[in-house]
């Protein structure tokens, strides 16, 4: 009888965890923008509870959930009409003055004499350039235009995400503290754990982004290229967007220069382009590293990356985040008091060959 029973209640379980993998594998394709509607909510927490004591929980998080979600969307139609008027200008703009100013700094300009090529040669491969970035902008343009209804529904999630945990989030944590499978203390750290970890990550993000608008700006104004004031502003914002960052203002200053002959000046800006975009994989590992003292800068660049290669732009939060859970569990290995040195692996290993 007692094997009976004890066999019914193993078959329940494994019951019940394939209801969860079922679960789990079918809001798998929506998930990204629920955990992110989630991270907001958690950054956002601090001014829930201060509205809470005057307008009450249920309004304040309505209140929060409309003014972010307006951000969002106010940023997403600036930085998309700034681009959308730029391509317009560019298409409708006569580039016959560029052209020419473009042959005469392949002819005669110091590039071609620095990279040992012929005028024709330079020609042929700016044209190259030119019109591979000309198929990838169109290339871009369709595919958001066919994604718009997908973006839609998950604005919708992330909003719906934003909403609940803001109204319900104190139920939300009890009950998954409740069914933690991890002890009190275990379960406390983690938690602080996942909120330092997300603080971190909008801080790091803010950050970069300051700081890749501030260089824009600088080398903006050090070269004299028009509207840097303006053109600076965009870059900051395009900074948010992972991969794309401020290359659309940097590359295009690059061009605007080199059309208009001012060859030192061009290849200038291609440098700091370059530092520019580099900024990025400096300042963020830095920032969300001191924002925390149980993760290692390299955990935290390894996050990110790989957090962007599955998850898309997501992946900047989202992979920072479970960098954190992974170095959390392995902090609850058991550990040897035992202490060894790189010196000694080395040793060892030099020791172990026959």
């Amino acid at each position: 009888m007692t094997a009976s029973l004890q066999g019914s209640r193993d078959v329940a379980s494994w019951l019940r965890l394939g209801i969860l993998a079922a679960f789990a594998w079918m809001v798998a394709p929506i998930a990204t923008p629920v955990l992110l509607g989630i991270i907001t909510a958690v950054v956002l927490e601090p001014t829930r509870h201060r509205l809470s004591g005057r307008v009450g929980r249920r309004a304040a998080a309505t209140m929060l959930t409309v003014l972010f979600v307006l951000f969002v969307v106010g940023v997403i139609v600036v930085v998309g009409g700034r681009l959308a008027v730029g391509f317009d200008r560019l298409a409708s703009r006569d580039w016959q003055a560029t052209v020419e100013g473009l042959r005469t700094y392949s002819d005669d300009g110091a590039l071609p004499k620095l990279l040992g090529v012929g005028g024709g040669e330079l020609r042929a491969a700016a044209a190259d350039v030119f019109q591979s970035l000309a198929h990838g902008v169109a290339s871009m343009a369709g595919q958001a235009v066919m994604a718009l209804p997908g973006w839609i529904i998950s604005l919708f999630l992330y909003a719906a995400a934003l909403y609940f945990t803001l109204r319900d989030g104190e139920q939300m944590l009890g009950w998954a503290v409740a069914r933690s499978p991890f002890t009190d203390p275990d379960t406390r750290s983690l938690l602080s754990e996942l909120r330092t970890t997300i603080h971190g990550v909008v801080l790091g993000l803010f950050a970069t982004s300051l700081v890749q608008g501030a260089l824009t700006l600088a080398a903006l104004l050090v070269l004299d290229v028009p509207g840097a004031f303006a053109l600076a502003a965009i870059a900051t914002l395009l900074s948010f967007v992972p991969l794309l960052g401020t290359t659309p203002v940097t590359i295009g200053a690059v061009v605007y220069l080199a059309g208009t002959g001012h060859d030192g000046a061009a290849v200038a800006m291609a440098g700091a382009a370059i530092i520019i975009g580099l900024a990025d994989n400096v300042v963020r590992p830095f920032v969300q590293g001191s924002a925390t003292t149980t993760q290692h800068p390299l955990l935290i660049l390894v996050g990110i990356f790989g957090g962007m290669m599955v998850f898309g732009i997501a992946g900047v939060f989202l992979g920072p985040v479970l960098a954190a859970l992974a170095g959390w569990a392995t902090r609850k290995f058991p550990t040897r008091s035992a202490a060894m040195t790189m010196r000694d692996v080395a040793a060892t290993s030099v020791v172990s060959e026959p």
